[in-house]
């Protein structure tokens, strides 16, 4: 009979042991759900951010050309009166 307490009383450390680590593992689960969700978020935020400058570089180009056209009208038109 000591040898069948002995075996119950390890299956109920053993158990035990299991339970710990499974709520250990829930809990770690849910932080990592959490950080990745903010990770998804950041990167969102980059995306906006990035799509911003690339719409500002554009933009920044057109102007460019736009201001070298008209420089290059009114050079025209300075050496034709000139």
């Amino acid at each position: 009979m000591n040898v069948s307490n002995e075996i119950t009383q390890s299956v109920r450390s053993n158990s035990s042991e299991i339970q710990n680590a499974s709520q250990a593992l829930t809990g770690e689960s849910k932080d990592l759900e959490r950080l990745s969700g903010e990770v998804a978020n950041v990167i969102g935020e980059v995306v906006i951010g990035v799509d911003a400058i690339n719409s500002f570089v554009t933009r920044s180009g057109e102007i460019s050309r736009k201001n070298k056209e008209a420089a290059e009208s009114l050079l025209f038109g300075i050496e034709k009166y000139a």
